[in-house]
């Protein structure tokens, strides 16, 4: 059970940095949640994609306001973001890394939701680097 990197209101607060090795397990970006995205975000991202903002907004996000958007799923019932993809070896990657939303960059060193060390397995960690769920 995961919870995507959704900001709202006592679920995520603000952590020191602290060592992390991402397992590249993506449940940092399937499940219930959200990821926005501002006007320059969006910006630059679209630029990645060699898209126009036009183009990358009416694909990609839904409008909150003249300043903020939010990242739309993809199909599937884990609800992943649209950008999450899913390598043959089980480990997962981010279509738009080097452009990746500050929110997504962020996690989990600066903030995460209180459970993310139930689900993260790079917070797991057991010491071998290795999700003891697994």
């Amino acid at each position: 059970m995961s919870t995507r990197m959704s900001t709202s209101e006592g679920s995520a607060k603000r952590f020191l940095l602290e060592p992390f090795e991402c397992r590249r397990c993506g449940r940092c970006c399937t499940g219930e949640g959200y990821v926005n995205v501002s006007r320059e975000e969006c910006e630059e991202i679209a630029s990645h994609l060699r898209l126009s903002f036009e183009d990358f907004a009416a694909a990609y996000t839904i409008d909150l306001s003249p300043y903020l958007r939010r990242l739309v799923d993809a199909e599937g019932e884990d609800q992943p973001c649209v950008f999450l993809r899913r390598g043959a070896d089980g480990l997962c990657s981010c279509a738009i890394h080097t452009a990746k939303p500050s929110q997504c960059r962020d996690f989990p060193s600066k903030w995460r939701p209180e459970d993310a060390k139930q689900w993260c397995a790079g917070l797991i960690g057991n010491g071998d680097g290795k999700d003891p769920r697994s």
